[in-house]
């Protein structure tokens, strides 16, 4: 027998190893966010512009924080639909679970260097790369019979829903990204009212 063949089928393994990602990644962005010593903080002044001066840090860390919420809850999505994996589908989750880990190094590089427009670039690459892995993902689990017999009566709907959910917010990081070209505070504000946005609607009844 092919060894391919019989390769990452279990379902609840993805689940593992993408909750334990996920969790880490979300840990390692507080770590970017410095305790100041004694000798900076010797007064309640000096708290408030301790707080003034890293306002950009704590949004880049909010920011990042709410990405990897955003990509969990999306991959959570479509592991619902999805009754058994295959080597292929293993492997293209396992090259999202890498993606996902490096949104603690770009958000932090974006925190550090936000007056350079490359920063904004490197970030929004980092953004749509997971995206283009779900998108991907999801079509192969449609097209290669991975997908759970019960939805199939609403499947096509079930399908352009979860698809055009990515393409949507990749569109929406595009434009937020490129108003760094304006003002570096705009794209920040735009792009982070967007994953607000995208957040509330995830509780919202339709």
């Amino acid at each position: 027998m092919n060894y391919n063949k019989i390769a990452g089928q279990r379902l609840s393994r993805i689940e593992a190893i993408s909750d334990g990602i996920f969790a880490i990644a979300m840990t390692l962005l507080v770590l970017d966010l410095k305790i100041p010593s004694k000798e900076i903080i010797q007064s309640e002044q000096d708290v408030l512009s301790f707080f003034l001066t890293y306002k950009l840090k704590f949004i880049s860390y909010f920011l990042g924080f709410i990405t990897l919420g955003l990509f969990w809850v999306a991959q959570n999505t479509q592991l619902h639909f999805i009754k058994t994996s295959n080597r292929v589908y293993s492997w293209l989750n396992i090259l999202f679970l890498s993606l996902i880990s490096l949104i603690p190094f770009t958000t932090g590089f974006l925190s550090e260097h936000f007056i350079l427009k490359s920063s904004f670039l490197i970030y929004w690459i980092n953004l749509l790369l997971p995206g283009i892995c779900l998108h991907i993902s999801f079509k192969y689990a449609c097209k290669n019979n991975l997908t759970r017999d019960e939805f199939l009566p609403n499947f096509q709907n079930i399908k352009i829903a979860y698809v055009n959910r990515i393409r949507n917010a990749q569109l929406l990081y595009l434009f937020g990204s490129l108003l760094c070209f304006i003002d570096y505070r705009l794209s920040l504000g735009f792009i982070f009212l967007v994953q607000i946005n995208f957040a509330v609607g995830y509780f919202q009844k339709k």
